[in-house]
């Protein structure tokens, strides 16, 4: 589920990569600066198999575009981020990132972030 009303803020409740990859296609073709925070209902296991191929080219899809217009991606996750994961995911997304399990502290910093831009 999306939520526009706060735009150039997005915030994305999903439960499948698919929906939030879609959400963060469609924010970026408004060619707009924005930040978004990404609500996701659980923590999920590294791809395998046939699935691993497809998110990842569904996230080389998004990248070009996050990487111009997203100031800032906030992932509110059910349970402690891996430290690994989140030394990387600037690179990986193309643009800066929070791991949080607080969506107010992912709200406020996705805001700041925005702020900066102005």
């Amino acid at each position: 589920m999306e939520n526009w009303d706060q735009w150039p803020l997005l915030e994305v409740r999903a439960e499948d990569p698919a929906s939030v990859t879609a959400a963060l296609w469609s924010a970026t073709r408004r060619e707009t600066p924005f930040t978004a925070v990404v609500v996701l209902a659980a923590s999920e296991p590294a791809p395998r198999g046939k699935e691993a191929p497809a998110r990842v080219r569904m996230l080389m899809r998004v990248r070009p575009g996050l990487r111009q217009w997203c100031r800032g991606l906030a992932f509110v996750l059910a349970g402690d981020p891996p430290e690994k994961a989140s030394r990387s995911a600037d690179k990986l997304w193309g643009c800066p990132t929070l791991a949080t399990r607080d969506l107010a502290e992912a709200r406020d910093w996705a805001r700041r972030m925005l702020a900066e831009e102005a």
